[in-house]
């Protein structure tokens, strides 16, 4: 016999063996739909704030401006989240290169002062 035959219960909301489908609920008896939707979208919101490491915001900037940058970048990361790991994969790669150019640069500038050090008696 097998495991999921035609004889197997299934769980099914019914009222006088008609099946029926639970929509919105109303708070006062319980937990209602907007108390489920509401927790649910603050702790997803409160995860999200509290992993966001945006870039210290430029000394001109006013805090009205840094409290809509950091909101906006809330919502982007509750409702697409993705876009967040996006712009932080950029970040990491636009510094990796930088840190790559500035070694070169350095290298150009630096061997003279390289060669004084090695020179110089100890």
């Amino acid at each position: 016999m097998s495991i999921l035959s035609a004889r197997t219960p299934i769980a099914i909301a019914t009222n006088n063996a008609t099946a029926s489908t639970v929509g919105w609920v109303s708070d006062p008896t319980g937990r209602g739909t907007i108390s489920l939707v509401f927790s649910c979208l603050l702790t997803l919101g409160l995860c999200v704030w509290s992993a966001m490491h945006l870039n210290i915001p430029p000394h001109e900037e006013l805090p009205a401006q840094t409290l809509m940058r950091n909101f906006k970048w809330g919502l982007i990361g509750v409702f697409g989240p993705e876009l967040v790991v996006f712009a932080a994969w950029r970040q990491y790669n636009s510094a990796k290169e930088l840190h790559a150019e500035v070694r070169r640069q350095a290298e150009i500038l630096m061997p003279a002062r390289r060669d004084e050090a090695e020179n110089q008696p100890r």
